[in-house]
């Protein structure tokens, strides 16, 4: 049960971060000048450092280290015994519908191929965001301080965020689930 805490309390925290805030601020300016004229994270009200809080955070739940990433989830889901059914196949349809998005083709292309949102969100992440993978510090670079920048940042976020969405599933599971153990 302690697993599924963990897991709720990095949801919180992401759903409550100020830059999923800054994300959901109208804006009445576009954003792409000061990204252009700057680096990828040179948006108008972005804090590089509210940024790289969230980034922490989500690394808790995509990194199988800590004990609690969804990987971890999965097998945990997989363990539970036969009275938990309805919920086992819910987090089975979660997983799923997560899977299938990150292997659907990216809008951004790498090295002029195309790739998933999976092969995307792993260069820009672990090519300089929150690892420098030797294998993908050179296209991460290509990608972040070019002149597609803005986009690059954007489509990112997009990714973020559809992993954000599944984890809020996964976190209302993880109640229901967790107020059945208690009962």
């Amino acid at each position: 049960m302690e697993l599924l805490e963990r897991f709720n309390e990095r949801v919180n925290r992401l759903e409550t971060s100020r830059f999923v805030e800054w994300t959901s601020t109208p804006r009445t300016q576009p954003q792409d000048n000061d990204a252009l004229a700057k680096d990828w994270l040179a948006l108008r009200g972005l804090h590089k450092d509210e940024f790289d809080g969230f980034i922490l955070n989500f690394r808790f739940l995509i990194q199988d280290r800590d004990g609690y990433s969804v990987r971890r989830l999965n097998e945990f889901y997989e363990n539970l015994p036969s009275s938990f059914v309805t919920e086992k196949e819910r987090f089975a349809e979660i997983y799923k519908s997560l899977k299938t998005y990150l292997s659907e083709r990216s809008f951004i292309q790498i090295d002029n191929k195309n790739h998933s949102n999976q092969d995307f969100f792993e260069t820009i992440f672990y090519g300089g965001l929150a690892h420098e993978n030797a294998d993908k510090v050179a296209s991460f670079t290509r990608l972040t301080h070019g002149i597609i920048n803005g986009i690059v940042f954007y489509s990112f976020a997009n990714v973020l965020f559809a992993y954000l969405k599944h984890f809020v599933a996964i976190r209302d599971l993880n109640e229901i689930v967790i107020g059945k153990i208690e009962n």
